[in-house]
C-alpha cells in the first residue's frame, strides 16, 4: 500500500509512505531488495556484502501476521511543518484499523530524532533496539523498532 502527499502549487510529490502487510510480505519484500543488492554492479565484488546484509535483517526486530508495517516514510524538506508527515499518518493508522490490524510497526535508524518525534505524537513507542556491527567497517548500526498498539 503506497500514499503521497502533492503539493497544491505545482503538483509535486511532497511525502509518501509505503506499508506492507504482515510478516510474510515483509519477509518477501526483504529478501527482494537483499537479491537485488547482492546483483547489483555497485556491489557485485563487494567483499562480505551477504555478511552485511544479514546483519542488517537481524538488526530488525520481528513483525506478525497480525500487523502493518511502514517500510518507506519520507517528507521533503519544503513540506516539513505543514502536517505532510501528519496527515500521512493519520491516513495509515486508519487504514490499520479498516484491515484490523494489531498494531502499526516501523523500524528507523536509533538516530532519526526528527522521525521519532512525529510518529510519537500518534501514539507509537520504541518496543526494542537493536543494532548491528560491520567488522569490515567498523561501523555499528542501532535500530529502533517502534510499534502503535491498534485494539482497546
Amino acid at each position: 500500500i503506497a500514499r503521497a502527499i502533492v503539493d497544491d502549487d505545482d503538483g509535486a510529490v511532497v511525502g509518501m509512505t509505503s506499508v506492507l502487510i504482515g510478516r510474510k510480505e515483509l519477509a518477501r519484500a526483504r529478501m527482494a531488495v537483499a537479491q537485488a543488492l547482492r546483483a547489483s554492479p555497485l556491489l557485485a565484488g563487494s567483499p562480505g556484502v551477504i555478511e552485511r546484509i544479514r546483519l542488517a535483517r537481524d538488526a530488525m526486530a520481528p513483525v506478525t501476521d497480525d500487523d502493518l508495517y511502514m517500510s518507506r516514510f519520507a517528507v521533503l524538506p519544503r513540506a516539513r511543518g505543514r502536517g505532510t508527515a501528519d496527515t500521512l499518518l493519520t491516513a495509515w493508522i486508519a487504514e490499520g484499523r479498516a484491515r484490523g490490524a494489531a498494531r502499526l510497526v516501523a523500524d528507523t535508524a536509533a538516530s532519526n530524532e526528527r522521525y521519532l518525534a512525529v510518529i510519537a505524537r500518534h501514539g507509537f513507542v520504541v518496543d526494542a533496539v537493536g543494532s548491528a556491527h560491520d567488522p569490515a567497517t567498523g561501523r555499528t548500526f542501532e535500530n529502533c523498532h517502534v510499534v502503535r498498539p491498534l485494539s482497546g
